[in-house]
């Protein structure tokens, strides 16, 4: 079930940028998806290796082996974060002292130590999406503030380019294979999974937000919390993960994982529009935000 709690909020997003969202909430959604990918990828890596021993061999197991794995769960993202972190600090001092003469190159080195963090964790057997994450974010807090405006609007219209490639890429592929999936053997198993998946997210998400509300001067109200359930959409992640699976089940797994990505796409996707205008969700220019965000023009979103 693990698998399927990946997100790819894909669809939701596109429409936050259509109808103008509010920034705040945009970001909010986008963050918890970016962050339940990573978590949801290491538990899964742990459990994968758990899922390939027979039950007649599981006393064999040393309880050592079930410690590592346990463990894991917490090397694995604090490792791919740490090591995004110094990446990006190195990313950081070569911009910063790169001349003037080079300065077209920034954003190129920008995206080689982003290549960089992602290979040190494969490497070492860390959290390459945390690694990815922690590596963004170092470089929009020290290492954007070091190129020009037109350098930074570059290193994101690149980023932009590719993921909207891949994502096109991703889908296509996604196209061809729901094609093959056998509806009458899993869709009773299905069912159960998506339903599976709503009530475990309304129940997570609701009871999240009331524990941060308690500690936080800007709590996240129900309109959000509607929004962030609605968000939870299964993608790439899970597809990526359903595919290098090769233990018990692994049909059932993969046809009802395509199952589940499909339906949530369309459905969530089409009700985010209006769920944004009829909960007056919309974020009208130069307006501050509940989060102290400024919302511009079109020219500014994305």
């Amino acid at each position: 079930m693990g698998l399927r709690k990946a997100e790819a909020p894909v669809a939701v997003l596109a429409v936050f940028e259509v109808v103008n969202a509010d920034k705040a909430l945009y970001f909010l959604v986008f963050g918890e998806a970016l962050l339940n990918d990573g978590v949801t990828f290491v538990l899964y890596e742990g459990i994968k290796e758990l899922a390939t021993i027979k039950t007649e061999d599981m006393a064999t197991v040393p309880i050592i082996s079930y410690v590592y794995v346990l463990l894991s769960f917490l090397t694995a993202p604090l490792g791919g974060g740490l090591i995004g972190f110094i990446v990006g600090l190195a990313s950081a001092l070569v911009t910063k002292h790169t001349t003037e003469a080079s300065a077209f190159l920034k954003p190129m080195l920008a995206l080689l130590f982003a290549a960089l963090a992602y290979g040190l964790t494969i490497v070492f057997g860390f959290s390459n999406i945390l690694g990815l994450i922690a590596y963004g974010l170092t470089q929009e807090r020290y290492a954007f503030g070091n190129m020009s405006v037109k350098a930074s609007i570059l290193t994101n219209n690149i980023v932009h380019t590719v993921a909207i490639i891949f994502e096109n890429i991703l889908f296509f592929i996604l196209g061809c294979e729901f094609a093959a999936v056998g509806f009458y053997a899993i869709w009773d198993f299905a069912l159960v999974v998506l339903l599976t998946i709503v009530i475990s997210r309304i129940l997570v998400t609701c009871g999240l937000c009331a524990i941060i509300n308690k500690y936080t001067q800007r709590p996240i109200n129900w309109k959000w919390q509607i929004l962030i359930i609605v968000g939870g959409l299964r993608g790439a992640i899970s597809f990526a993960m359903v595919v290098t699976y090769e233990g018990p089940f692994h049909k059932i797994f993969y046809d009802t994982t395509l199952v589940v990505i499909f339906f949530t796409t369309i459905a969530n996707g089409i009700i985010t529009k209006p769920l944004v205008t009829s909960l007056g969700l919309k974020a009208e220019a130069g307006v501050q935000t509940d989060y102290g965000l400024v919302v511009g023009d079109k020219a500014h979103r994305g």
